[in-house]
Parts: structure tokens; C-alpha cells; sequence
């Protein structure tokens, strides 16, 4: 058993050794070419202004500098006329179609998007026979729905309710003047009844209290304190008389007044007389004439008017000419015309009764309106 075992650790020992021996000759080869082989040298910087190499215009990317690639050619065209065609050169001239040289058209049959090769034939229109007919080419019908205009209401059509209410509504608005013009009817010989309505012409003034034509007696009665009242143009018709605007008064001036003769008459005895419109110029009251102070007073808002030229001492005034002028409150203050009565123009006739012939001014307005 020993003399084996000697054996085999002998056998070990060897290969160990060989093995060793072999380790030891790879690493001699790899440092033997290792020296053998010589390192590479550094590149070389280039001198300052130098010029550098730079790619020209169409070389694709990764060609080394200085080496020329030839260029990709480009894809041939699925159609069989279609041909290769190289890029142009910067520089070199385009060609243009000349005027009136025939469009080249692609065949019938190729792909669309193909483009026709340089230089491949015309492609002519079919042309018919001489004396063939053309077939006519049918046309759709394109239909637009008919649309009304703008801004044109289209009328509905009215139902029989529809009818009805619009006649009722008509008839009860008729009812309405029906009504209105029964309620009003009354008034309409007062509304028809105005001053211009009427002729102004010659005629004898009563007095409106008794019925009595004028007089001088008229005046000297004390019912009447030398004023007295009437209706010129009078109509008749009680309705119409009693108009405001119709409503006048003739006044005996105190002694030592005067009024100018082509507004006034005078008596045999000396008195004179002046006729006014009762309307006060301010807002159309009816004035009073008031004889202890000689004036016409209106009781609605103050106005005052005096009857002709004289001396009124409570009006520290003396000498005022124009009869009927407004001498206190805002009839007074009115810019003439509208501060001055309308005349009404008095006579007397023959059998000492008073007529009426004019009227001076306009009433409501003023004497010189």
C-alpha cells in the first residue's frame, strides 16, 4: 500500500510542475508582445490659421473628412416610365416649359402620385369620329330647399278662435267711442262755440244780467256802478254764449278820464265808455271792475288793469294812456302784447242803445296780438 501511494504523489508533484511551467510561458508571450507592440502616437494639433477641412454640402453624416461618397441614388418609381433623375448642381440652370409646348399627362392606368418622366410621350385626348354625337354628360340635380327672406314674417294661418276674439276686440272698442262720444255729446256746442268760429259783425249788446239792450241809463243804475256786462259775438244759444271767451264789459270812465277816440265813444253828456274782453291775459280768469279804486282786478291771481288815461294816486301813476294795460301782478310782468285787454270796440246808435263792431286783438292774448 505504501509503494502505491508513493507513485501516485509523485504523478501529482509532476503535473503541478508542468503546469507551472506552462502558466510561466503564457505570461513571457503575452509580456514578449506586449513590448514587442509599440504605442500610439499623439495626434498632432494643428498651427494657428491653419484652415480646416470642412464637409461638403451633401455628404452624408459619418463620412470621414476629405473622402467623397457617392451619393443615394433615388428610389426608382413603381411605374416603368419613371426614371432616375440626380440631384442638380448649385448653380446650374432650370429649365422651364416653353409657352404653348404640350402638358405632359400621365397615362391612363398609373399610380396617383406618379410623376411623368422627362422626355415620355404626349398622351392625347381621345377624340370621336367625324359625325359621332357626343353622349350628353347627365348632371345631378342638386334641389335647394326654398327658404323665405330674412326679416319676412311668414303669416300663420288664423283659426276660427283666432277670428272671433280679433272681432270681438273690434266691436268692444267700437262699443268704447260709442260711449265716449254719447258722454261728450253735450259739450260740443261749447267746443264748437269759440270767439273764431264766429262772424264778428255789428251787433246791439243786452245786458247779460236783465236781457235789457244798453243804455246809458244802463250804467247809472246801482245794480250796475258804472260797469255792465255782455256777450259779444253772442249766437242765441244759451250753450255758446256762455262761452268764457264770449265774455265782455263796457265801462263809464270816472270824470277826468280819457281814452283815445278809436277805442271808445263818448255820449252827449260827456261821458266816455270803453269795451274790454272779460278774460284776464295771465291765465284766462274773469276780471271784476272794482270802482272805488278805478281798476279791473282779477281774482285769481292779482292781476290789475286800469281803464284809460288819468291819475290813480294808491298807483302813484299818472298819465297812463293805453286802456287796459296791466299795471300790478303777473299780468304786469308780461312782455307786450300779452300785458294789455282786448278792445271791444262799443257805439251808440241813433236811439241812444249800444252796438258792438270789432274786437281789437285777440282774446286771451293781448291787445296787440
Amino acid at each position: 500500500m505504501s509503494d502505491n501511494q508513493d507513485e501516485q504523489e509523485k504523478k501529482e508533484e509532476n503535473k503541478s510542475s508542468q503546469n507551472s511551467q506552462d502558466n510561466s510561458t503564457t505570461t513571457n508571450e503575452d509580456s514578449a508582445q506586449s513590448k514587442e507592440q509599440p504605442k500610439p502616437a499623439a495626434p498632432a494639433r494643428p498651427t494657428v490659421g491653419t484652415p480646416v477641412s470642412r464637409p461638403k454640402i451633401g455628404t452624408p453624416i459619418g463620412t470621414p473628412i476629405g473622402t467623397s461618397a457617392a451619393k443615394p441614388s433615388a428610389p426608382s418609381s413603381p411605374s416603368p416610365q419613371a426614371s432616375t433623375t440626380s440631384t442638380p448642381t448649385v448653380g446650374t440652370p432650370v429649365s422651364r416649359p416653353t409657352i404653348g409646348s404640350p402638358v405632359q399627362r400621365p397615362s391612363i392606368g398609373t399610380p396617383v402620385g406618379t410623376k411623368p418622366a422627362v422626355g415620355a410621350p404626349v398622351v392625347a385626348k381621345p377624340t370621336a369620329p367625324v359625325g359621332t354625337a357626343t353622349p350628353a354628360v347627365s348632371r345631378p340635380v342638386i334641389s335647394s330647399p326654398t327658404t323665405s327672406r330674412p326679416g319676412t314674417p311668414v303669416k300663420k294661418p288664423e283659426s276660427k278662435q283666432d277670428i272671433s276674439r280679433r272681432n270681438f276686440m273690434r266691436g268692444l272698442v267700437a262699443l268704447g267711442g260709442v260711449v265716449a262720444l254719447l258722454q261728450f255729446g253735450p259739450l260740443f256746442p261749447f267746443l264748437e262755440g269759440s270767439v273764431g268760429g264766429s262772424t264778428i259783425s255789428k251787433q246791439n249788446i243786452n245786458d247779460s244780467i236783465t236781457g235789457a239792450p244798453v243804455t246809458a241809463s244802463t250804467f247809472s243804475d246801482p245794480t250796475h256802478a258804472d260797469w255792465v256786462t255782455f256777450v259779444y259775438p253772442a249766437t242765441g244759444n244759451p250753450n255758446v254764449d256762455s262761452d268764457t271767451f264770449r265774455q265782455c264789459v263796457a265801462i263809464r270812465l270816472p270824470k277826468g278820464f280819457t281814452a283815445p277816440p278809436n277805442l271808445s265813444v263818448t255820449d252827449s253828456a260827456g261821458n266816455v265808455y270803453v269795451g274790454f274782453s272779460r278774460v284776464c291775459v295771465h291765465l284766462w280768469c274773469l276780471w271784476s271792475y272794482v270802482v272805488a279804486d278805478s281798476r279791473m282786478e282779477c281774482p285769481c291771481h292779482g292781476s290789475q288793469y286800469v281803464p284809460g288815461s288819468g291819475t290813480y294816486p294808491a298807483l302813484s301813476l299818472a298819465d297812463i294812456k293805453p286802456p287796459g294795460l296791466a299795471v300790478q301782478g303777473p299780468a304786469s310782468l308780461q312782455t307786450p302784447p300779452n300785458n294789455q285787454l282786448p278792445i271791444i270796440h262799443i257805439g251808440i246808435n241813433a236811439d241812444g242803445s249800444f252796438y258792438a263792431d270789432n274786437i281789437i286783438g285777440q282774446i286771451g292774448c293781448g291787445q296787440l296780438c
